[in-house]
């Protein structure tokens, strides 16, 4: 990430954008190289601490089948597709 930083942004400060993992993966790239960053948007990223994903990996691998698909149909429904 930082060789792409030099190259498209060199000496300057950048936007970290990141989403899921990548935001995490963005964290610790702040956490080591925080001259780099002005600022960064993290979307829904998971635990930046170890002891925060102990804690809470049983909670994150629960999946019930019919839950997951009732979720998809009824957010499915709040933005019908245009098809043209």
């Amino acid at each position: 990430m930082l060789s792409l930083v030099d190259r498209v942004a060199p000496g300057q400060q950048v936007t970290l954008v990141g989403h899921s993992w990548g935001g995490m993966y963005g964290t610790s790239v702040i956490n080591r190289h925080a001259e780099q960053a002005r600022e960064a948007v993290q979307i829904e990223t998971g635990p930046t601490r170890g002891s925060t994903f102990e804690r809470i990996k049983d909670e994150l691998y629960d999946v019930n089948p019919l839950r997951e698909w009732l979720n998809d149909v009824l957010w499915s429904t709040q933005w019908p597709v245009r098809r043209i």
